[in-house]
């Protein structure tokens, strides 16, 4: 009988004893937050966020929102990733029952302390410089009065048209719409004549490499070259010449535009544009 009763004493002993440790192994909470890019505001997507030490992971969805159940109460280590940013962690406490709130910002391209530092960056002038002393020597030496602007200082042209860039020097006028007049298959807005000085596009001869450009327009009763037909892609420098010489031509009254093409000499050795 008392072996009975020591065999049931031990067992109720082991019993106690188990009884504080199974209760506190089912102590467990709840852990959410979100994740924001701090550059833009943005909630980030697919951002993975972890508890230290073991192999639970979360991963951020469409309103940057993650969640973790039935976490072990206590102090709990969270590290968040994300796609080119350093891993950031936290220590959170999740209490027995209860919902704890972690939330992670990264900053974009920038570092800790909200500076974004970028790669040197070279600016290469020579090309430019060397363009914009061409033009001057050109203007230098000429026996009239003579603009010379090189392509290579400005940007990219609409359309390629002449027209759109020698607008911007002194004395032009540009005319817009059809060359022929009827505006068929042409846009309004497109430059089609230069008008030099006050006088018509008839009185303002287009040249390439000093020789003058027909017309292609049927029925055209004018000297008048659409600029529609023509493109600047292929000509290094722009030379617009305002007072007439005696070896210019009678409807280059007004002036003249003449368009320097590139040309491989300049250049010492190969290149592409």
């Amino acid at each position: 009988m008392r072996g009975l009763v020591r065999s049931v004493v031990s067992v109720l002993a082991a019993v106690a004893l188990c009884v504080p440790a199974f209760a506190q192994s089912s102590a467990t909470g709840i852990i959410r937050g979100k994740v924001q890019n701090a550059t833009n505001g943005a909630f980030l997507e697919n951002a993975t966020v972890e508890i230290e030490g073991t192999n639970r992971i979360s991963v951020t969805n469409g309103y940057g929102e993650f969640e973790f159940r039935g976490v072990p109460a206590g102090e709990v280590t969270l590290k968040a990733g994300y796609i080119g940013q350093p891993t950031q962690s936290a220590t959170v406490t999740v209490a027995d029952g209860g919902e704890a709130t972690q939330d992670f910002t990264f900053r974009g391209a920038a570092g800790k302390d909200g500076v974004v530092q970028l790669d040197p960056y070279t600016v290469n002038v020579e090309r430019y410089t060397n363009a914009r002393a061409v033009a001057i020597a050109a203007e230098r030496n000429a026996v009239n009065i003579k603009n010379v602007v090189s392509i290579e200082e400005f940007g990219e042209i609409p359309s390629g048209n002449v027209g759109e860039f020698v607008k911007f020097l002194p004395g032009i006028q540009i005319d817009y719409g059809a060359s022929n007049g009827n505006n068929q298959g042409f846009s309004e807005n497109r430059a089609n004549g230069v008008s030099v000085r006050g006088f018509g596009p008839e009185d303002t001869t287009i040249l390439i490499d000093g020789l003058p450009v027909s017309s292609t327009l049927p029925g055209n009763l004018t000297r008048q070259v659409g600029l529609d037909q023509m493109s600047i892609n292929n000509a290094s420098r722009v030379e617009l010449i305002k007072v007439a010489t005696p070896d210019m031509p009678a409807n280059s009254i007004g002036g003249q535009v003449n368009l320097v093409t590139r040309s491989s000499f300049e250049s010492p050795k190969p290149k592409y544009d």
